[in-house]
This record gives structure tokens, sequence and C-alpha cells, in this order.
């Protein structure tokens, strides 16, 4: 139950704004895991970003390329091309 509950709260908190809709980055068996207190999300455009574990927008989606967080860090760029 507890995780339907973070689930409801995270999406009312990253989801569409106007002209800007987020979602919870993908990966092979489903939406990213929270790790470092942080989590991957995606844009329209396929960019990449970090919400809290509350579902704030820490860092909006801006990046090609994004890792997930360790010990306060993630590496991102923005060069490279998806395949």
């Amino acid at each position: 139950m507890k995780y339907y509950i973070e689930l409801f709260t995270l999406l009312l908190f990253v989801g569409c704004i106007p002209n800007r809709c987020y979602t919870i980055y993908q990966i092979d068996n489903g939406e990213d895991y929270l790790q470092d207190e942080m989590r991957r999300i995606a844009d329209r455009q396929g960019r990449i970003g970090y919400v809290n574990e509350k579902g704030a927008i820490i860092i909006k989606p801006q990046f090609a390329f994004g890792f997930p967080f360790k010990d306060g860090r993630a590496k991102v760029t923005n060069r490279g091309e998806k395949k």
C-alpha cells in the first residue's frame, strides 16, 4: 500500500506542467530506481533530469544522457547518440 501512495504522490509532482511533460525514466525492467535519494526523469524530447524521493524536480531535464546518482553525483553528458 505504501508503494501506491508514494507512486501517486510522485505522479502528482512529476506530470504535465504547461508545455512541459515529465515522466520517470524507463530502464529495461521498468521505471528507474531511487538511488541516493534521486531518480531520473525524461521530458518529451528524451532529455534527462532528476527528481528527489518526493517527486520535486531538482535538476530539470536538460541532458542527452545521465547515469543514476551515486555519492551525491551523477555523470551526465549532452554528447552522443542513442542506439
